[in-house]
């Protein structure tokens, strides 16, 4: 059984057409940190993961600007990072 969860970051206008006042730095940076604890917390459930390795994530960017793509993913992988690996995180539509 593969173990995968897909996230969709949206664009700056995106964010401002539903009223957020977060940044696109910010969602991103919280879509990273996030995708760890997703990990985590998947281990050990049933059928679960043997460890948060064996967890993949697939982050889509096709909702976010051709100019913010770069922005976005960099914020992802620090958030990651910061929580403690971005190990496993696979980028669609980058570019």
């Amino acid at each position: 059984m593969a173990h995968v969860d897909i996230k969709h970051p949206i664009g700056s206008k995106a964010l401002i057409d539903q009223g957020r006042t977060v940044t696109i730095e910010d969602m991103g940076y919280e879509i990273g940190k996030k995708i760890v604890m997703q990990k985590n917390r998947s281990v050990g459930l049933k059928d679960s993961p043997v460890s948060p390795e064996n967890v993949g994530h697939i982050v889509d960017l096709c909702y976010v600007s051709k100019n913010e793509k770069r922005i976005v993913r960099h914020n992802i992988l620090k958030g990651a990072r910061d929580q403690g690996s971005d190990a496993g995180i696979i980028f669609l539509n980058n570019k």
